[in-house]
């Protein structure tokens, strides 16, 4: 299935349908979730900032409208009640579980070269 990747609430439901196809025993399912990258490919910076042309500021910016965070949020305040106080503490809790796993990782030894295909499915025909 195909669905809005900037539509939470569209790639909810398709996620559901997919556990729930996937639960039910009916094998393997592919959700493909159509959105769109607003920043250059590695960086924190814009395309036209860049002085590439392949994308323009206004195409970028009618994408930007389009932001899941955003329209989300919005939902989350209209509909549900959610509160500036709330969103402050879900940022802090996303802010220190970020926090813990960069420490976590940096305080982790890098994996033995013998485990890179540890935990990879192979099929019988291809073996190993």
């Amino acid at each position: 299935s195909t669905c809005d990747g900037n539509n939470v609430e569209e790639v909810a439901k398709y996620s559901r349908n997919a556990f729930d196809h996937i639960k039910s025993g009916k094998g393997p399912y592919l959700l493909e979730c159509l959105t769109y990258r607003t920043h250059e490919h590695v960086g924190p910076g814009f395309d036209f900032e860049l002085q590439r042309n392949y994308r323009s500021k206004e195409e970028i910016l009618e994408w930007m409208a389009k932001c899941p965070i955003i329209s989300s949020s919005n939902l989350l305040r209209k509909v549900y009640g959610v509160t500036e106080k709330d969103f402050a503490l879900i940022k802090k809790g996303a802010a220190q579980t970020i926090e813990e796993s960069f420490n976590l990782a940096e305080k982790s030894p890098f994996p033995l070269v013998e485990s890179h295909l540890d935990n990879l499915y192979f099929s019988e025909s291809k073996g190993r």
